[in-house]
């Protein structure tokens, strides 16, 4: 036995006296047996089960002295969490319903940490809708009025060109075929818009000169004039919208 657990003893044995009570009026109001009380005084915690016990029994004696327990023993972690299990069992409580205790302690704090887990994935998700949400209302159409274009990518030159110029579309007013370089007419003028729904590299000739060779970005537009005859070659064909 160690001189704690004795001096302990010694220390509720003095109050008892101190108050005039016998031994077994403490059984009687605890219900703790006078051969552990007895025990609990004369500091042998080997005659308990265990030290649970031991604490369990010693810390009603104090109370009933009016003594805070806590105030009077040193009780480890592990010895606090048993304690409390043979305290919400009682002090008759059998080695298998302790352990049926631990059991359903373990399983209460497993469907804690689930619950906490599952939380964490329903923020998560709704964070990522809302993102989405006010991504998904960005205005991305070409603005109603004529804007300076800005290259996002260095021009190409005119070896370059040659090798991914495609089929050139022809747009004219004339019904007959006309030449590549056609003399330039006096009448009325013809307008052709130029909406990029993609990047793409566009070359653009009007009545014979080069009115435009570069990239286009997704979200512009240009608008081209001349009197006869307007040719247009598309690196990406299926990313402009044309409107005569």
């Amino acid at each position: 036995m160690g001189n704690y657990h004795i001096d302990i003893g010694k220390q509720l044995k003095a109050l008892r006296l101190e108050q005039k009570r016998e031994i077994k009026d403490i059984a009687r109001e605890t219900r703790v047996s006078e051969n552990y009380l007895e025990a609990i005084e004369a500091g042998r915690v080997e005659d308990f089960p265990s030290t649970v016990y031991y604490n369990l029994f010693a810390r009603s004696y104090a109370r009933e002295l009016g003594q805070d327990p806590d105030l009077i023993f040193v009780v480890t972690t592990a010895e606090s969490l048993e304690l409390e299990r043979v305290e919400a069992l009682g002090p008759e409580a059998t080695e298998e319903e302790i352990k049926a205790l631990e059991t359903k302690e373990t399983d209460n704090n497993n469907s804690l940490a689930r619950a906490g887990v599952w939380i964490a994935a329903v923020v998560v998700i709704v964070f990522i809708a809302i993102i989405l949400i006010f991504s998904s209302g960005k205005d991305t159409d070409p603005p109603a009025g004529e804007q300076p274009l800005t290259d996002s990518a260095s021009e190409m030159n005119a070896d370059e060109s040659a090798d991914t110029i495609p089929d050139i579309i022809v747009l004219t007013e004339k019904t007959e075929p006309v030449s590549v370089i056609p003399p330039k007419a006096i009448g009325p003028k013809m307008k052709l818009r130029i909406d990029v729904t993609d990047l793409s590299w566009v070359l653009v000739l009007s009545d014979g000169d080069t009115v435009l060779n570069r990239n286009l970005d997704s979200g512009s537009y240009r608008t081209i004039s001349a009197f006869e005859q307007i040719l247009l070659s598309a690196g990406n064909p299926n990313g402009l919208v044309m409107k005569l």
